[in-house]
């Protein structure tokens, strides 16, 4: 069982990949609405594993997170409705996840992070 982070500013969005989430067994660790809450939860401890959907509210991008997670060898993957080539090569290679995403993707995903 992995403890993911969310980070997705879409209530609904958020609340379909928590319950897929859980539903695979697996605990959320945090959901964030944009940036700072995400780093604000990475700073007291450390998740398994993170989903972060690229485009935040206001226009923010995910970019702080995933250097966060970056910096504490935390995996993770971007979900976007965007190509894959809207990531900053910073973060190359990086999973990305083409909006909608399918839960049977995305749990995908996390099992091959988690396994690494």
């Amino acid at each position: 069982m992995a403890e993911v982070l969310i980070v997705e500013d879409d209530a609904r969005v958020s609340r379909m990949l928590q319950a897929a989430i859980e539903h695979a067994g697996h605990a959320i660790f945090a959901a964030a609405r944009n940036a700072r809450q995400a780093i604000e939860a990475l700073a007291a401890r450390r998740p398994d594993v993170a989903v972060l959907d690229l485009r935040l509210g206001g226009g923010q991008l995910s970019y702080p997170v995933a250097e966060e997670l970056k910096r504490q060898g935390v995996p993770f993957v971007f979900m976007t409705g965007f190509a894959a080539q809207a990531i900053d090569p910073v973060f190359a290679p990086s999973i990305v996840l083409r909006k909608p995403v399918r839960p049977v993707e995305l749990l995908a995903v996390l099992r091959s992070l988690t396994m690494r």
